[in-house]
């Protein structure tokens, strides 16, 4: 509840597009879809969208399978306004993704912005079993942190940063890391965060479908 607050009062006072994580074009994501090959037929799902524009992006590219997710109504108004004639896309879930039930089996799982946050081993734990869950046995999860010489705080926030065995330690029952890209990442006042970008697919696949 203390996050949902958190992020709630920071979407109602201020200007998102001027914070740090704010990227006018989700490039890095778009571009880690295409090197995956994820069809435009594929189900996607965003994890802790918040006011992103990487379903903007999807959109854009052709996609129309996409699942929003984040736990703030906040966010959700401001990409519903801003996604304009095609607000009515996505389908919209306003929870936590440490509680959450899916609906659904995806292709792809994206997190560009609430892994880092997860502070215990239990939460972290549970975000990978909801994951895994949740993705089909062929499918591919992005998620993206901060590195580990990048930033220890967000929005307020302490944040965990990673790298490959860490992540990897904390994955290794449940997925293959396939790659890890590190990227920089200008800030709206030309600030750098370093980050990676990790590229997952379960393990074991055939036992995942059964």
């Amino acid at each position: 509840m203390e996050k949902r607050k958190h992020w709630e009062n920071v979407y109602q006072t201020k200007d998102y597009t001027k914070v740090g994580w704010y990227q006018s074009s989700a490039e890095i994501s778009l571009d880690l879809l295409k090197k995956i090959g994820i069809s435009k037929e594929a189900s996607v799902i965003d994890v802790g969208a918040g006011a992103s524009t990487f379903v903007d992006g999807l959109i854009k590219a052709g996609y129309k399978n996409i699942t929003w997710l984040d736990l703030s109504k906040e966010a959700f108004d401001i990409v519903k306004e801003r996604l304009g004639d095609n607000h009515k896309i996505p389908s919209y879930l306003i929870e936590d993704v440490r509680t959450v039930s899916l609906p659904d089996r995806y292709d792809l799982w994206h997190d560009r912005a609430a892994f880092h946050f997860l502070q215990e081993e239990k939460e972290q734990q549970a975000y990978v079993q909801t994951m895994y869950d949740s993705l089909r046995s062929d499918g591919y999860a992005i998620i993206g942190t901060f590195a580990l010489d990048g930033p220890d705080r967000c929005s307020d926030l302490p944040v965990r940063q990673y790298d490959r065995i860490t992540m990897q330690n904390i994955v290794e029952n449940l997925f293959t890391i396939v790659d890890v890209v590190e990227s920089i990442h200008l800030t709206p006042s030309c600030g750098e965060q370093k980050f990676c970008f990790f590229i997952l697919q379960p393990v074991n696949g055939i036992q995942h479908d059964s």
